[in-house]
């Protein structure tokens, strides 16, 4: 439910910057992201003045005392998710970049709001459905170890079109894939494989993951991107970096398979 709030203000936003810019110039929707800005900061300040947090026990919680991120590392389950979401993370750097350049060489300012607009708009439509009524019967049928092995290779496919035919088409294919897919299924899928980790270690990776490890390969993905500035290379070549990392990131999601039904999630951490 989290999720799908989150996915309903993608199309709210969306088909609400198409209408505003009827009436408004593509510039002047910074205001409106500001006026909505303010307004949040006074929802939060509303639940925080009015909101009750509810009790979990009577007993005072203690913090877990931190695992050194080397020790987590020498697990290879836990090692082969950590790679397999900075490669995404990677991925996603790269094809929003590709998406923003093309979008914008391509199409006209005003053209250019609302395919952007109505992009989003979709894609939050997707999320919602995906959360609320296709992610049970996905995970029931077809199951978390192949949705995730779905994942990579659609960004294959679709890094290899950009690669040949750099179009809108497939930019926008991949945002598709990335926010409405990987951002849905991709996120649930990954946070089902760490339930069965002790209680401690679970609570760890999940920072890590979130935190750590998705800036970090964002950021690294911005550097390699300030690096194909100074080459001047065509927009293109930026999808073999996107299939590099896909490539990686489907050989660590098979390497997640075999280990999973070897059990080595099992294995203790001491």
């Amino acid at each position: 439910y989290i999720t799908g709030g989150m996915a309903l203000g993608a199309p709210i936003g969306g088909f609400g910057s198409v209408i505003l810019l009827h009436h408004l110039q593509p510039a002047n929707l910074l205001f409106v992201s500001i006026g909505l800005l303010i307004a949040s900061n006074y929802i939060a300040l509303i639940i925080w003045k009015t909101g009750i947090a509810p009790k979990r026990s009577a007993t005072i919680a203690t913090h877990p005392k931190q695992i050194p991120l080397m020790k987590l590392f020498k697990n290879p389950y836990l090692q082969a998710i950590f790679i397999a979401y900075i490669v995404a993370s990677i991925c996603t750097a790269i094809e929003v970049y590709q998406l923003f350049y093309i979008a914008s060489t391509t199409l006209k300012q005003e053209s250019l709001g609302k395919f952007m607009g109505k992009l989003f708009g979709y894609i939050g439509i997707a999320q919602l459905f995906i959360d609320f009524v296709l992610a049970r019967i996905l995970f029931k049928y077809v199951g978390v170890l192949n949705i995730l092995l779905m994942l990579p290779i659609l960004f294959i496919l679709l890094g290899f079109g950009f690669l040949t035919y750099p179009i809108l088409i497939f930019a926008a294919g991949m945002k598709f894939i990335d926010a409405g897919v990987s951002g849905t299924l991709g996120n649930i899928a990954t946070q089902i494989l760490l339930l069965p980790l002790p209680e401690k270690i679970r609570m760890h990776s999940q920072s890590i993951l979130t935190g750590i490890m998705g800036t970090s390969a964002r950021m690294f993905g911005g550097v390699i991107l300030i690096i194909f500035s100074f080459c001047y290379l065509p927009i293109r070549y930026c999808s073999i970096i996107i299939l590099i990392s896909a490539f990686i990131w489907l050989w660590q999601i098979i390497r997640i398979i075999k280990l999973y039904k070897n059990k080595a999630h099992e294995e203790t951490f001491s």
